[in-house]
């Protein structure tokens, strides 16, 4: 049994590589035409690796594109982000 499996319980609602990559791509679209939530979402796309390949740098910029519309999550996870960047610099 897989991850997916174990957590949902059943093989329907297995995401796929495949489903990944088209959340993925409805997700830029939409945050690339101001959607807050989109913005969010692909954030954290990128910031896990699912759907394209992880990218800090990226997550980092559409997590700062959401908090200055007033996603209250995105200025979270975006100060999370600040504070594993900056304890990164330290080791």
């Amino acid at each position: 049994m897989s991850n997916t499996e174990a957590k949902h319980g059943n093989k329907d609602s297995i995401e796929t590589n495949e489903d990944l990559y088209k959340v993925f791509y409805w997700y830029q679209k939409t945050a690339e035409n101001g959607n807050i939530n989109a913005q969010h979402n692909l954030a954290l796309s990128y910031y896990n690796g699912e759907g394209t390949e992880k990218n800090l740098e990226k997550a980092f910029y559409w997590y700062q594109k959401a908090a200055e519309y007033g996603c209250e999550i995105a200025q979270y996870n975006l100060a999370l982000l600040y504070k594993k960047v900056k304890e990164q610099k330290r080791i």
